[in-house]
């Protein structure tokens, strides 16, 4: 049975990912019977996983000279790879037939012989196959280590293109923030000066306080003087008025005077003299 294969596309990556997978498949028997073929089953398993990573490489690369270059070439070394493998392929089905096949409908016996067979015929070009393999995996490896290189440089262009966008575009909001901090900054000082100057309004309303409260106790003292001379004035007003009344009820109830106002003694005589 002939394949074919074209590379030029993930499905032809696939495909050929689907012929290795099948080989090694043929050679599990071959490789159960001779372990020598153990080492080509892991190039093999290995060739399938580099092409996993051209795959996930040129899936989604930018369209530059480079990487263009690097595509072909890698699409060489593939198509390389996949010829080789298809020969070899086609080679052994036209030799050996369905006892490559799991699904073969041949005994056990002449299964297991012809997988003998092979193993002794085989080992030579088995292992050029396996020489031709690993030199193509390698050369895919520095090809697709050197894409994502590119690629890895090309997303940190992009990225930083991308952060000096969001600068350009956070500037203005930026300019805004620092406008508004200004403006706080500049409220925060204004109120710091309006609480020094209340605080100052209150220390100098409590030193009034303390004085007014000074000036109540002396105000407090002053009035009980003033109470206090009040009504010892109030007493000295009675006494005055009581006086008065005294005076004059003398005056009213006393008698005539018989010495008409002379001297008493101008009004004795002495019997002695005639």
């Amino acid at each position: 049975m002939e394949f074919a294969l074209t590379f030029g596309s993930i499905g032809d990556i696939i495909a050929l990912c689907h012929v290795v997978y099948r080989f090694g498949q043929a050679m599990k028997d071959a490789t159960a019977i001779c372990t020598e073929y153990q080492d080509l089953r892991t190039d093999l398993e290995g060739f399938v996983r580099i092409l996993m990573q051209v795959v996930a490489t040129y899936e989604q690369h930018d369209n530059s000279v480079f990487m263009n270059e690097l595509g072909r070439v890698s699409r060489d070394v593939v198509n390389q790879c996949g010829d080789l493998i298809l020969q070899e392929i086609n080679r052994l089905e036209a030799r050996y037939g369905d006892y490559i096949r799991a699904q073969g409908s041949q005994s056990k016996v002449k299964r297991a012989y012809k997988m003998l067979e092979m193993s002794l015929r085989e080992k030579e070009s088995f292992c050029n196959l396996q020489d031709k393999l690993r030199m193509n995996t390698e050369r895919l490896s520095l090809l697709t280590a050197l894409a994502a290189q590119r690629s890895a440089r090309v997303d940190s262009a992009t990225l930083r293109a991308r952060i000096e966008e969001v600068h350009s575009l956070l500037d203005p909001l930026q300019q805004g923030q620092a406008k508004m901090l200004h403006l706080l900054k500049t409220h925060e000082a204004t109120a710091q000066l309006q609480t020094s100057t209340l605080d100052d309004v209150k220390r100098q309303l409590n030193v009034q306080a303390q004085n007014c409260g000074t000036l109540l106790k002396y105000a407090q003292s002053s009035t009980a003087m003033l109470v206090e001379l009040k009504d010892m004035m109030t007493d000295v007003s009675r006494n005055v008025i009581r006086l008065q009344f005294q005076a004059s009820d003398a005056m009213f109830f006393e008698g005539p005077n018989p010495t008409r106002g002379l001297p008493v003694y101008s009004r004795i005589e002495d019997p002695r003299v005639p």
